[in-house]
């Protein structure tokens, strides 16, 4: 399965020096130094680099440098699947960690549904009891864990806090708008503009350099213990072996506290991978040709989710596409009579099952004199149809003539009365 992080890693290419080729340098000059007291004699690079001149050698050095940071670069994103462990979360280790933090993220929705329950109980009896506030200030940071340092859904739980930290803002444009980000990152990025994506990369680099120094401590740990395995004797001096252990705990040590600075780092870069969805989901939909503008988050996620289905799978099978020009639901009403006098009107809709709308309205004579004759016009919505002999005045039926805009009769009303006007209509999509 892709991941955000694939496609974001194909996006930017300023990692390759800062998070790649700065890594390498640093490494290569530790490793030349830790190493050189362990390695045997006689090996043909090294003894042909040594009979290099300077200035060749150092050419020699650059070209190794530059070969392992593309080789290193190219394979960021294999590494990253590997920390956050996609390929070894089926085995039994995998499946142990996945149930450990399973197990977490379990507690913390627990701890924070029986916060909310006590918290509703002390509103019960004092909407002011300082209790309150204090069960607020313990739910606020469970609120925030579970946003930053898990996925949407338990079941998409990693074995690594590292890709758990990914999973949580690879899922966040999902839960938050309906957005799903491996389908719209790669149009996303199209209409954000660069001063926001540089920031993105700078946040990028940054985890592709602790990642890469932590690969690097632990490949530099592994080398000096095989050479030391090697190369050290009875006769090897104990300030060397002494010196050796300490070179190979320092460098396990490194590839720990990188590590750890991975993780810090990656939710650094989800914060910005987010504030990208916030800023400009908007101008995403309008520039797909959509005209909508949803009031309410759960109206939005319906556009999206819409939005996901169209771009994953085609035309839905069983509705019509997402229009690009909201229609109204609202139908054009006016009111006349004969002879003309001043009337009210009040209107109400009531939706029923099987895209039904049941419309009522209160026609008031506010004038003197009595309306012989009182006529609305109706102007139903593109894709509404009037339902036949749907239409009642005060529960009655009335004459209805025309087709969009229909005409239908009130008769007379007298004056200061009122009268009660209703029909349905139905969506001709849904009814088709």
């Amino acid at each position: 399965m892709n991941s955000l992080v694939s496609l974001i890693s194909g996006q930017f290419t300023r990692s390759l020096i800062f998070g790649a080729f700065f890594p390498v340098i640093l490494f290569l000059a530790i490793g030349m130094l830790a190493a050189q007291p362990f390695l045997p004699d006689g090996i043909p690079p090294v003894e042909w680099l040594q009979q290099l001149e300077t200035q060749w050698r150092i050419l020699a050095v650059s070209f190794v440098a530059v070969v392992f940071t593309v080789f290193l670069y190219y394979l960021n994103t294999p590494v990253i699947r590997f920390l956050e462990g996609y390929p070894w979360m089926g085995s039994v280790f995998g499946k142990k960690r996945v149930a450990a933090w399973t197990a977490r993220y379990d507690q913390i929705m627990s701890t924070r549904a029986h916060l909310r329950l006590l918290g509703s109980r002390w509103r019960v009896i004092d909407q002011n009891h300082p209790r309150i506030k204090d069960i607020r200030g313990r739910l606020d940071p469970l609120a925030r864990q579970l946003n930053n340092e898990y996925p949407s859904d338990r079941v998409l739980i990693l074995p690594t806090r590292f890709g758990n930290v990914l999973r949580s803002f690879e899922t966040y444009p999902l839960r938050q708008y309906g957005i799903d980000a491996i389908v719209f990152w790669p149009r996303l990025v199209r209409v954000a503009d660069k001063e926001t994506l540089a920031v993105v990369e700078d946040a990028r680099s940054a985890v592709d350099f602790f990642v890469n120094c932590s690969v690097l401590s632990a490949l530099l740990a592994a080398t000096l213990f095989v050479l030391g395995a090697i190369t050290i004797t009875i006769a090897t001096p104990a300030w060397t072996v002494a010196a050796w252990s300490v070179e190979i705990l320092a460098a396990a040590l490194g590839a720990f506290l990188f590590h750890s600075g991975s993780i810090v780092a990656a939710a650094a870069w989800g914060d910005q991978v987010k504030s990208v969805f916030d800023l400009f989901r908007g101008d995403l939909l309008k520039k797909l040709g959509y005209q909508q503008t949803p009031t309410t988050r759960a109206e939005e996620r319906e556009i999206w989710k819409a939005l996901n289905l169209q771009v994953l799978i085609g035309d839905p099978p069983t509705a019509a596409p997402l229009e690009y020009v909201p229609r109204s639901t609202k139908p054009r009403t006016a009111v006349t009579s004969i002879p003309a006098v001043e009337l009210g009107l009040t209107s109400g809709i009531v939706k029923q099952p099987h895209g039904v709308r049941l419309y009522s309205y209160r026609v008031t004579n506010k004038d003197q004199q009595r309306a012989a004759d009182v006529v609305v016009i109706e102007t139903l919505p593109e894709g509404q149809e009037y339902i036949w002999e749907s239409a009642r005045r005060d529960g009655v039926a009335c004459d209805v003539s025309g087709t969009n805009p229909y005409t239908v009769a009130l008769g007379s009303v007298a004056a200061g009365a009122s009268v009660t006007f209703s029909y349905a209509s139905a969506d001709r999509r849904k009814q088709a």
